[in-house]
């Protein structure tokens, strides 16, 4: 716990063994999600030691790499993110800083980690990818802002314990089907201190069909084809990109304006 050089070490074995052009990891994966009042110490910059040993790394495989990590505000000292880094093999560095923070139950991340505000699709060869982190993906506005951003995939990298399998599992086709977009969900495996995280990552395509998952509990690696005509073949089908309405978005708006005054 807490052994970023380790960690790394891990990713490292992985990517070169991967035959993929994208390869990722699971939520504060380097850190693990359990360092609690040790992820102060164990923070990254994208500018520091541990990011120019991805860059390389990307850059020798070939492959793109996506990782959780906690990140450290460059401007701000002390101000933490729960964050997922896309590194691509041309030395690009991509954070997507998690929105939604998971504070109830044995989930404490409002301690630690200050909340992302930022939307931003990662390319990743002509392919759009809109990033998410564990609990966002309750909240389909999120993921309705990707789709209308023009994502081709939502990429959601997790640390899920088992007693939350069965809502979230509940979700992933319907998150695709209400976007026309495919499904990824990287969730980490095994044990952390008490906690036990269910694994089972999994892919689902436009249409909400189920296209791999990995098993429960014991960390595993799936690999997956995906072909972005799925999405020109599902769109029409389900046109709910197309249909989705300026005034439903501001009608939102103006519902948390009136919970906020």
């Amino acid at each position: 716990m807490a052994d970023v050089g380790a960690n790394l070490a891990a990713v490292e074995r992985h990517v070169r063994k991967a035959k993929g052009d994208l390869v990722v990891f699971g939520e504060l994966f380097l850190p693990g999600y359990m360092a609690k009042d040790q992820f102060a110490r164990t923070a990254l910059s994208v500018e520091g030691k541990e990011f120019d040993r991805l860059k390389r790394l990307a850059k020798q495989s070939k492959k793109n790499i996506v990782v959780g990590f906690a990140r450290r505000d460059d401007e701000r000292r002390g101000v933490l993110y729960d964050s997922a880094a896309l590194v691509t093999p041309k030395g690009h560095v991509d954070v997507y800083d998690k929105w939604f923070l998971a504070n109830f139950g044995p989930f404490e991340e409002k301690l630690y980690f200050a909340q992302g505000n930022r939307l931003k699709l990662w390319q990743v060869d002509g392919v759009r990818i809109g990033a998410q982190i564990c609990y966002d993906l309750f909240f389909p506005e999120l993921t309705k802002a990707y789709a209308m951003m023009g994502a081709d995939i939502i990429l959601n990298i997790s640390a899920s314990p088992t007693t939350s399998r069965a809502s979230f599992e509940k979700l992933f086709p319907a998150r695709a089907l209400e976007t026309g977009c495919f499904f990824a969900y990287c969730n980490v495996a095994g044990t952390q201190e008490d906690i036990v995280f269910w694994g089972g990552s999994q892919v689902w395509g436009p249409r909400g069909d189920e296209k791999a998952k990995a098993p429960y509990v014991d960390p595993s690696v799936i690999e997956v084809d995906l072909s972005m005509d799925e999405v020109e073949a599902a769109r029409p089908l389900r046109p709910t990109v197309r249909d989705t309405r300026k005034d439903m978005v501001d009608a939102l708006q103006d519902s948390l304006k009136s919970l906020q005054s």
